[in-house]
């Protein structure tokens, strides 16, 4: 998403969201917890993040790119998590607020809190947003410079 977005622009990276919305709702209709509770909330979740992410990417991208190439794809890594984070767990306590608790318990967790800080942030977007920065600046450059040698 973010190396789409930094090289075609938001509305790509909202087109690639969309993409990858589409992907997390067919996983949530193999058996995911949302679809269970929810089919139209999992699918309003799943594409809102997901555009959302990847329109976002595309403008914090576009709004460094004049100062420095690689500091906006550095930006639009970093930004692509954090929205499709956020919005995940807005989404998550709006929809799906009952069944936060019983999920938390039965993975264990005392609270939603720790629940949502080790089950989510952990395991998933501190994950999401290393690979994000390690590869979408890197892989952004090498396409930018390979364009410009052509």
């Amino acid at each position: 998403i973010v190396v789409g977005a930094a090289l075609h622009g938001p509305y790509a990276g909202a087109v690639l969201g969309l993409v990858f919305a589409a992907v997390a709702i067919y996983g949530e209709a193999m058996g995911g917890m949302f679809w269970a509770i929810s089919i139209p909330g999992t699918i309003a979740i799943c594409t809102v993040k997901g555009v959302c992410c990847g329109a976002a990417a595309g403008l914090v991208y576009k709004l460094f790119e004049k100062k420095d190439r690689t500091a906006a794809a550095f930006a639009a890594a970093v930004t692509c998590p954090i929205v499709n984070t956020g919005l995940f767990l807005v989404g998550c306590f709006t929809l799906f607020s009952s069944a936060l608790d019983g999920w938390a318990l039965a993975a264990g967790y005392a609270t939603v809190i720790k629940f949502i800080l080790v089950g989510i942030i952990c395991t998933n977007f501190i994950p999401e947003l290393l690979i994000n920065v390690l590869l979408s600046p890197a892989i952004v450059t090498i396409i930018k410079n390979a364009r410009k040698a052509h």
